[in-house]
């Protein structure tokens, strides 16, 4: 036997004392006693077993004081199965236990994280009649603690009020420390207002536990109140305390709350860790404040506090968040020369802080820097850079990266598809993106609301109305919502075609099937109205917009009057621009304009002429279009005078005379018989470099058949000298014969 208890306890620092002991034939139970004492925290299971099994041996398995030796020796070494088993073969010895042993067999077991272990051990005391006290609920509250039960916890400091045994701040800080590992802030809060109503001195520990607790439940209201109540009654603050309330405020997203504590934390005694300045990062991080960020690491160095890769992370978050992709960069050139491990969801946050600033080819550069330092590309990496492609609209990008993550065995998912069918859409790419849901039909990735939105608005940018309404016919097929996107986007395809037949049957669909109409679906419905000069369809959308409570925006009724225009409706187009005004919405220059043309084609100058001086006094701007529709109302009512003083105002506001502008003056010049200004305008014409199309030919023959008639009614009345300075006119104007000719 000596031999072999010197073999086992040779590592454990054990002397050959024990064996000596062992070798002889009566152990006394004092020294068994004392080289259980000696075993120290280093010595193995086997070890122990093997020392019991030679106590057993020597006929002192029913001694108290030996088994109270050896199940202390097993706390020490966390043997708690072994100290169990001592316990049982002691009891079964018919030994009387006491309170002392079930102690440290409960501290054993709360050290081995057997809580249940514990609360059997508690039961048996209570059935063996030994008397728990507050060492033994202590252990018990602690093990709870250790086991992650808070609720055990509290039923133990419920069964300690009930069987009178004192409480202390160490089990009630055991019982806050169980809430608070499971954010279980408002028991926490509960008990330390209970160990002040019964006179329990709360310290430190308590106190950063119940705010640990408010931190892990995210109530930093209730984290920053505990603190100011530790000031209050000069409880010290530590370093963990602050930590937790910090993290408390990260998790609430009061950046300046959390940055207020860290300078509190940087001016007084208290030593500044990785973990606090971490959590302040992350705080600025979730309302994208990188400067901030950026800032605190900044003082993390000049504090000698080493910024780990998580503080590194947040910052590249909060750039991420904050758009600045530069600053993004900078910090993960950082982290590579700061030799930290660059993980996957920085990376990710610096691929999305390019894709927010369109920094596409940044984007790809970073996925190669990934692959060339074995950092995995993930779903999420891919499908920021899909977006960054996708965000300047270049689709052929986005699709090679759609194949790579194929080659790489990383999965595709919905939104990887919608930045690619959404670049494929910003250039019109429709066939492309046509393409795209086939390969997520066939790959078996959903389509959703938005990926076929991209799809029918690459329909409607090249006008390919037919396909943006079979693409609305294969969603309700696929049970894919439509909404007011989708139909926005059909409506407006067959608007740029004028197709208003099956733009109201759109919207006609869009009521059945309970998707609201808006503004913008009632401006591309209109503008189809107009492009067909229905002017009477595009009147009564007007009204049920009105019906509807769908504000009407200036293009809604530039569109409305432009339709009233086509169909010569001066007097509706000048009501529209009266409803305008009493609404309030604003009329610009192509409202005025649709306006005027209307009244020209009703001959009615006068209305033209006070719609002129009305986007004076608008300051609407006044174009070259604006003066020739008024001119051009002039010029069909007769009105020269007024034609020609137009034309003089358009010259001195170094305006563009086109042919159209001398065409309307000169039509009104012949109208009313103005021979002689019609010629100079013909100059005017000349000296402009505007040729004549066949309109001023036709003004200019009607004006030179006035000119023959005159000199004809010179001659007839006796008036050769009138006669003779007509003809003269006619010489230096080239007579109109010659400038026929040239035309």
């Amino acid at each position: 036997m000596l031999d072999s208890v010197l073999r086992q306890f040779e590592v454990s620092g054990v002397d050959a004392e024990i064996g000596s002991h062992f070798g002889t034939s009566v152990l006394d139970p004092r020294e068994v006693v004392r080289l259980w004492g000696k075993v120290t925290r280093g010595a193995t299971h086997s070890q122990l077993a093997h020392l019991r099994t030679c106590s057993l041996q020597s006929g002192l398995g029913g001694n108290v004081y030996v088994a109270s030796a050896a199940i202390n020796s097993c706390r020490r070494c966390c043997e708690w199965a072994l100290a169990v088993d001592i316990l049982e073969k002691t009891a079964a010895a018919h030994a009387k236990l006491d309170t002392a042993i079930y102690n440290a067999v409960v501290s054993a077991c709360g050290k081995g994280r057997r809580w249940d272990q514990v609360l059997g051990l508690l039961a048996q005391m209570d059935s063996n009649h030994v008397e728990s006290n507050t060492i033994t609920y202590s252990a018990a509250v602690s093990a709870c603690e250790t086991g992650g039960v808070w609720a055990h916890a509290l039923d133990l400091l419920a069964q300690m009020v009930a069987t009178r045994v004192e409480l202390n701040t160490i089990t009630c800080n055991a019982a806050v420390s169980a809430c608070g590992n499971v954010g279980q802030w408002v028991q926490a809060s509960h008990l330390l207002a209970q160990m002040c109503s019964c006179l329990l001195e709360a310290n430190t520990i308590t106190c950063s536990a119940a705010i640990s607790a408010c931190e892990k439940g995210a109530q930093w209201s209730e984290a920053l109140g505990l603190l100011a109540q530790m000031v209050a009654r000069h409880i010290e603050l530590n370093t963990i305390s602050c930590s937790a309330a910090i993290s408390a405020c990260e998790k609430g997203s009061q950046w300046i709350r959390a940055l207020g504590l860290l300078a509190h934390m940087f001016s007084s005694t208290l030593k500044l860790d990785t973990i606090a300045y971490s959590a302040s990062a992350s705080a600025c991080e979730k309302v994208g404040a990188w400067a901030q960020a950026v800032g605190i690491l900044t003082q993390m160095a000049s504090s000698s506090v080493e910024p780990d890769a998580i503080a590194y992370s947040a910052a590249v978050s909060a750039c991420e968040k904050g758009g600045a992709w530069a600053q993004a960069l900078s910090l993960l050139a950082d982290i590579v020369t700061r030799r930290l491990a660059l993980g996957t969801i920085t990376c990710n946050a610096a691929v999305s802080a390019c894709e927010k600033g369109g920094e596409w080819a940044q984007a790809m550069r970073l996925l190669t820097h990934m692959a060339s330092r074995h950092v995995e590309s993930n779903t999420i990496t891919y499908n920021a850079a899909v977006s960054a492609c996708e965000k300047v609209g270049n689709w052929c990008q986005a699709l090679v990266l759609l194949n790579q993550m194929a080659s790489s065995h990383v999965e595709s998912d919905t939104i990887t598809y919608n930045a690619a069918v959404s670049a494929c859409e910003k250039v019109g790419n429709w066939c492309q993106a046509l393409g795209l849901l086939n390969q997520m039909a066939s790959s078996r990735v959903e389509w959703d609301t938005i990926t076929c939105n991209a799809a029918v608005s690459a329909c409607e940018k090249v006008s390919e109305w037919a396909q943006a309404l079979n693409f609305l016919a294969q969603m309700a097929s696929s049970h894919v919502e439509s909404d007011t996107i989708t139909y926005n986007a059909a409506v407006s395809a067959c608007e740029k075609v004028g197709n208003w037949c099956q733009a109201l049957g759109l919207l006609n669909q869009m009521a059945s099937s309970h998707v609201e109409w808006d503004t913008i679906t009632c401006n591309a419905a209109v503008s189809a109205c107009e492009k067909v000069s229905d002017w009477a369809q595009a009147l009564n959308l007007l009204a049920q917009m009105v019906a509807s409570r769908i504000a009407c925006s200036t293009i809604t009724c530039s569109a409305a009057v432009s339709a009233c225009e086509k169909g010569r409706q001066w007097a509706q187009a000048l009501c529209l621009l009266a409803q305008m005004v009493v609404t309030r919405v604003e009329m610009n220059t192509i409202t005025f304009n649709a306006a005027l043309s209307a009244c020209e084609k009703g001959d009615e100058w006068a209305q033209a002429l006070a719609l002129l001086d009305h986007m004076c006094s608008c300051r609407v701007e006044l174009g070259t279009t604006t003066y020739n529709a008024a001119v051009s109302a002039c010029g069909s009512g007769g009105e020269w005078a007024h034609s020609l003083d137009l034309l003089a105002h358009m010259a001195s506001s170094c305006m563009e005379l086109s042919i159209i502008t001398f065409n309307a003056a000169v039509n009104a010049c012949s109208k009313g018989h103005q021979w002689a200004r019609a010629v100079r305008l013909l100059a005017q014409m000349s000296s402009h470099q505007i040729e004549v199309n066949t309109i001023t030919k036709v003004a200019g023959i009607s004006t030179y058949y006035d000119l023959d008639a005159a000199v004809s009614a010179c001659e007839t009345g006796g008036e050769p000298f009138q006669a003779m300075w007509l003809l003269d006119k006619t010489v230096a104007c080239h007579t109109f014969e010659t400038a026929f000719a040239c035309v």
